[in-house]
């Protein structure tokens, strides 16, 4: 598979450099059962310090499938705790409240692993690799973990209205920042390197004012989920998923961990409407390595 992949064509990148640590899994929680059975939970997930160099292609895509199995031990953990509690405890609880819960959890794992169902068929099909060729084995998979929670939080962050407001703050002040002191160019397109480029939406949004971007990124799935969205998410809102549920803490009402979240929040493609796809350009690898010697080359 290709290294570097331009918007337009079949993109498929394969692993360049080796590099850092991905985020640790999150979560907080509200009480010592809960707690308990979510560390076992997760257990797999910890056992080993795995970084971003350890994602693999066939790695992705094995966790992209193994996503209903994995999640579904939140679900199991809840009645298994459910069926444990005394009958003076649960008389406490509103009617039919873990049943709604078990209930709601179910329907989320269900369109969440819908979703990466459709991530690790898109790349599947855009390598050109057969459907066998789906990824490892769970216990494998569930050793990433906290890879695939990270992405998820980033495709909320990056690709839909809820991360409107911070890329307001983070994104649009570069952007403004690169007009003001990088003029567009009449005669050729400035060209701008974007390190860390995570699933794109940064260097997309460079491209859209009219400059040239090269997109830098480590690790293996942010670039193959970035690329699944610019190349085959050609309408708004085309997805939903349930980016909250790993999360028990920290939301002001409970329907907070449930909630729906709609992406992308524009069709990726519309960056590029201009047809250039010489303007956009992916490569796979730590940005120091793949950069040295080409200062020449970039304008911001």
């Amino acid at each position: 598979m290709s290294v570097e992949a331009a918007a337009g064509s079949e993109p498929a990148p394969s692993k360049r450099k080796r590099g850092a640590k991905m985020g640790e899994t999150p979560g907080t929680y509200d009480n010592e059962d809960e707690e308990e059975g979510q560390e076992e939970l997760l257990d797999d997930a910890e056992e080993e310090d795995l970084d971003a160099s350890d994602l693999a292609f066939d790695d992705f895509l094995g966790l992209c499938r193994s996503y209903r199995s994995i999640a579904g031990r939140t679900l199991e953990r809840l009645r298994e705790h459910a069926a444990r509690w005394p009958a003076a405890l649960t008389a406490l609880l509103p009617r039919d409240e873990i049943q709604g819960r078990c209930q709601q959890l179910a329907h989320a794992i269900e369109a969440n692993g819908s979703f990466w169902d459709e991530v690790a068929s898109g790349i599947l099909q855009a390598s050109g690799g057969e459907a066998d060729d789906m990824g490892g084995a769970e216990e494998d998979a569930a050793k990433h973990w906290g890879t695939l929670q990270a992405l998820t939080y980033s495709l909320v962050r990056e690709w839909s209205d809820e991360g409107a407001s911070e890329r307001d703050k983070c994104f649009e002040r570069i952007v403004r920042s690169l007009e003001q002191h990088v003029a567009k160019g009449k005669d050729r397109k400035r060209k701008v390197l974007v390190p860390g480029a995570a699933l794109m939406r940064l260097p997309l949004e460079i491209v859209k004012r009219g400059y040239a971007v090269e997109a830098i990124e480590l690790c293996m799935g942010m670039v193959l989920l970035g690329t699944f969205l610019t190349q085959q998410c050609p309408e708004a809102g085309q997805h939903t998923i349930h980016p909250f549920i790993e999360e028990k803490g920290g939301h002001f009402h409970k329907a907070d961990q449930f909630r729906s979240v709609s992406l992308p929040d524009v069709a990726p493609k519309s960056f590029l409407a201009s047809g250039d796809s010489a303007a956009f350009q992916v490569t796979m690898g730590d940005f120091i390595e793949n950069t040295t010697g080409r200062r020449a080359e970039f304008d911001a």
